[in-house]
């Protein structure tokens, strides 16, 4: 079986551009930077925490995707308002925590994704 069969899924890659609004407030748009991508989503694992409005779930996921693929993690914590790559599987929306392989030079690149529920 080749690695590329394992794909078995296709998403969305989306980036924020981050402008501000005439109070000086951050304004976040997103645009698709890639679509219909070939990945696989492995789930990691999931806790759950009482929160302010109620109980939220964080889920933890690994993706894999084509070695050349476009995926930026999140940025430094220095960068006022930046914020990092989101993926769109379906109706699910992850945030990218981080990135390896980020010089594409492996067989896969495999980003670590987290959603709140």
């Amino acid at each position: 079986m080749s690695y590329r069969a394992l794909l078995n899924l296709t998403c969305t890659v989306e980036r924020a551009t981050v402008t501000r609004d005439d109070r000086g407030r951050d304004v976040i748009a997103w645009a698709a930077v890639a679509t219909g991508l070939p990945c696989a989503l492995l789930p990691i694992s999931a806790r759950d925490e009482q929160r302010e409005h109620g109980l939220a779930l964080d889920a933890d996921f690994k993706l894999l995707v084509e070695p050349t693929s476009d995926i930026r993690p999140e940025p430094a914590a220095s960068v006022p308002g930046a914020q990092p790559d989101r993926i769109l599987i379906g109706d699910a929306v992850f945030l990218v925590r981080s990135v390896a392989d980020p010089s594409g030079r492996g067989k896969c690149k495999v980003a670590w994704l987290r959603r709140q529920i």
